[in-house]
């Protein structure tokens, strides 16, 4: 069976990761701007890559069911709808 994935779901998908990337990287210069040094700004920002990281992975786990405070957190809704167009998308919905 191939998976054929459809132009209208990568632009959908797009469509839902460029305000997301838009907003994570306003706030990764604004964190940056506090450091004092090129060093310094890698230590400030490595707390947020864990904050985007345990919602983007909770939103994968198999089983995950979304209730209706989910769509709440910023990064997991997002993840959701990525995965849910791709899964109907290909027909594993």
């Amino acid at each position: 069976m191939p998976m054929a994935i459809g132009l209208d779901a990568v632009l959908s998908v797009f469509l839902v990761a460029v305000p997301l990337a838009v907003l994570f990287s306003a706030v990764l210069i604004t964190i940056s701007l506090f450091s004092k040094s090129f060093k310094e700004a890698p230590s400030y920002i490595s707390p947020l890559m864990l904050v985007v990281i345990v919602p983007a992975a909770a939103a994968m786990l198999p089983g995950a069911e979304l209730t209706p405070k989910l769509p709440l957190i910023p990064l997991l809704n997002a993840s959701r709808l990525s995965q849910q167009l791709m899964a109907a998308e290909t027909g594993r919905a």
